[in-house]
């Protein structure tokens, strides 16, 4: 049975997500589908061309009648933040074109496992929980798993290691009241001993180093892409790899009816298991007070 993967939004983080997919060889079908038809068929084009040399993945531009069949289906559509809007102008958009989009998908690829991207992404995945009345473990926030990706690079730069030695996770919402779960770092496989300085010098190393890309080039691409292609990867292959996801929690944490980033086991259905880690007070306190920001964004959308 071949493996479909759609991706509903073809712009810069859309196209880039379908390029590393393809090259990664883990779908036999790669589905694009965007309201911009010149632009969604010219990146379909371009990334079919692409694998020329390297893989037999077919990608291609479609509709929502395409995605019939879809194992996952990755959600990037909406807008960005323009200049004066704030994250709830953000949330407000994003919510009415998503559940559209969520709507969508329930009705073409009822047994699909969704993953969303659009920000803000922890509200926005309540947004298509509720859209598809999907089981929460088949509707998925990749915020975590980028965000993680961020803090072992920004841990790597201060304490001048190679990234691929931290382990490193971030945890709650995926914006400015994220957890940066330090009582969980380990480098070489040890808990290492960091100052309160350099504590706060990678904090401000993850948060510079975003917004410095928004700055110069105007968004995110490649990191995002690496991201949710661990995610997939984990859940085609059954991996049940442990990443840092947005979920609607049922009391986990003391969170309920929150979708906020949590540790979970990703393989075959979606969210196998939810992990209650013991963190840090401090650090769960934190999750606690970034549940309620999410939570009242969510009532307001």
């Amino acid at each position: 049975m071949k493996t479909k993967i759609a991706i509903i939004g073809a712009g810069r983080v859309g196209s880039a997500i379908a390029y590393t997919l393809a090259h990664k060889k883990v779908a036999d079908e790669i589905v694009l589908l965007d309201i911009m038809k010149d632009m969604l068929e010219g990146q379909a084009l371009d990334i079919a061309q692409s694998l020329a040399w390297t893989s037999g993945t077919r990608v291609f531009a479609g509709d929502y009648d395409d995605i019939e069949g879809s194992r996952i289906v990755i959600i990037c559509a909406g807008v960005g933040r323009k200049p004066g809007m704030t994250r709830l102008d953000l949330a407000v958009t994003n919510a009415s074109i998503v559940r559209g989009v969520a709507s969508s998908v329930k009705q073409h690829a009822p047994h699909a496992i969704i993953i969303t991207l659009t920000n803000p992404v922890d509200v926005i995945n309540q947004v298509v929980w509720r859209a598809t009345g999907f089981h929460r473990d088949r509707v998925i926030g990749q915020g975590g798993v980028l965000d993680s990706l961020r803090f072992r690079w920004a841990i790597s730069k201060t304490l001048k290691v190679s990234p691929s030695d931290v382990d490193a996770y971030v945890l709650g919402e995926h914006g400015d009241s994220k957890v940066l779960a330090f009582s969980k770092v380990l480098v070489k496989g040890k808990p290492p001993k960091l100052s309160v300085g350099e504590k706060i010098k990678i904090s401000e190393e993850l948060d510079a180093s975003n917004e410095n890309i928004i700055k110069k080039k105007g968004a995110t691409e490649f990191a995002p892409a690496q991201a949710v292609a661990r995610m997939v990867e984990s859940i085609i292959g059954d991996k049940k790899d442990v990443l840092p996801c947005s979920v609607v929690l049922r009391g986990e944490y003391g969170i309920k009816d929150v979708s906020i980033g949590v540790p979970v086991v990703l393989g075959r259905n979606g969210v196998e298991k939810v992990e209650e880690w013991a963190l840090d007070p401090s650090e769960l306190s934190t999750l606690k007070r970034s549940a309620e920001i999410i939570q009242d964004m969510q009532e307001k959308v």
